[in-house]
């Protein structure tokens, strides 16, 4: 992230649940015609290369290089213990990126916070 390796805490049983069975659901929601990337890197710039809980993609990654912003529809991190990191560090690196839709799940408030054609 803008350069800076993150140590991350291991994730709960709560939170591998959660990815599971939205990776199960993305899957048959999505269609053929895009592919869900679950927790793989995204290449955001040549300082961030985060890794989201899931990113919606237009098309799969050529080579050794991680999915581009411009191939990326849609961004989704699963939060428990880093809802405040990912809400003011992730959300606004994604956004500055271009990245045209990001959704916060909250696993503490059980909802999800939605960010369309989101800006500064």
């Amino acid at each position: 992230i803008d350069g800076e390796i993150i140590e991350m805490v291991a994730v709960d049983g709560k939170h591998i649940r959660c990815v599971t069975m939205l990776n199960h659901r993305l899957v048959y929601a999505v269609g053929p015609d895009v592919y869900v990337s679950p927790q793989n890197s995204v290449q955001l710039d040549i300082r961030s290369e985060p890794e989201p809980d899931f990113a919606i993609l237009r098309a799969l990654p050529e080579g050794r290089t991680p999915p581009r912003t411009e191939d990326v529809v849609l961004v989704i991190e699963v939060a428990d213990t880093s809802l405040v990191y990912d809400l003011n560090v992730k959300v606004p690196l994604y956004t500055r990126a271009g990245i045209p839709e990001l959704w916060v799940v909250d696993l503490t408030a059980l909802r999800v916070i939605q960010h369309a054609d989101p800006d500064d």
